[in-house]
């Protein structure tokens, strides 16, 4: 997304208190400019959120920093744009809205949102948006309990992140496109015990079924044409067969897409990488640890 300081991404980057690219020559303020309308990452926390309200009868806006007329709102947390969530929070409540703030920045480090929510989930917010969706309003600090079976959830509307004429869905540049791509969580948590990383401190690890994973992204075909998927689990391939098992449900569906993904180094063979190949993948992303 674009701030008032800079290109911002609120993706599940950097274990989810997010990133920011801070122009201070010609050159970064082209790179920010490349990364505003090439690399758009909105997301999955929200679109999950999103659909569990919708599922529930709700009416759903998503909105990129603009004003809106609701009686609830959403912000997703971050560390790197938290003065710019925060003055946004209190002009909705300014505008009667109640707000609330979700993602692990918020659930962490909750002083720099306090005085300007209605609540906060700490957690994921999956569970929380449900009991949000039946009508029940929290107030201040309020628990978002680990939801187990991943299937249960309704996939992400991405159709809402589409329907906003910044977003451009994947504009094929070579073998690897440009552009808004769609995170997709084919589990959750981490099963490994790294001590700089915060992706395990929210929730402990859990993974979806093949099926339903495969299903999420037909649907994805059905809604743009060769979508750009980029898997946020934050090692991919922890479990080769399950990888293996997940390439095969993609060629035998016939789906038409691309794909990365992020692991560790130890955790790939040329074998498993011709495998994915085959299947639709174009990029993988290591950390340097």
């Amino acid at each position: 997304m674009e701030s008032n300081r800079g290109f911002v991404s609120k993706d599940t980057v950097v274990g989810g208190y997010g990133s920011r690219l801070e122009p201070f020559s010609r050159v970064t303020n082209f790179i920010a400019y490349l990364k505003k309308w090439y690399h758009d990452v909105p997301s999955v926390h929200m679109a999950y959120s999103a659909a569990i309200l919708a599922r529930a009868g709700h009416e759903v806006k998503w909105t990129r920093g603009e004003l809106v007329d609701g009686d609830v709102a959403l912000v997703l947390s971050s560390l790197v744009d938290y003065k710019a969530e925060t003055a946004w929070a209190d002009e909705m409540r300014a505008r009667g809205a109640k707000v609330g703030f979700i993602g692990i920045t918020a659930s962490k480090m909750p002083e720099l949102f306090r005085d300007h929510a209605d609540f906060i989930f700490n957690g994921e917010p999956e569970a929380g948006v449900m009991r949000l969706a039946q009508g029940d309003v929290p107030s201040g600090m309020t628990l978002s309990e680990q939801i187990n079976d991943l299937d249960a959830l309704p996939f992400p509307r991405w159709d809402l992140v589409t329907e906003d004429r910044g977003f451009k869905a994947g504009i094929r540049f070579s073998s690897r496109p440009v552009g808004g791509g769609f995170p997709l969580l084919a589990s959750r948590g981490c099963p490994e015990f790294c001590t700089y990383c915060p992706h395990r401190i929210l929730a402990g690890y859990r993974a979806r079924s093949i099926a339903n994973i495969v299903d999420e992204m037909e649907r994805l075909c059905d809604l743009v044409r060769r979508p750009y998927v980029i898997f946020r689990d934050p090692l991919f391939t922890e479990q080769r067969d399950r990888v293996v098992a997940l390439c095969e449900a993609i060629q035998a569906r016939g789906l038409h897409l691309t794909f990365e993904a992020e692991t560790r180094l130890d955790r790939l063979d040329v074998e498993l990488l011709d495998t994915l190949y085959a299947a639709g993948f174009r990029a993988m992303s290591f950390g340097v640890e």
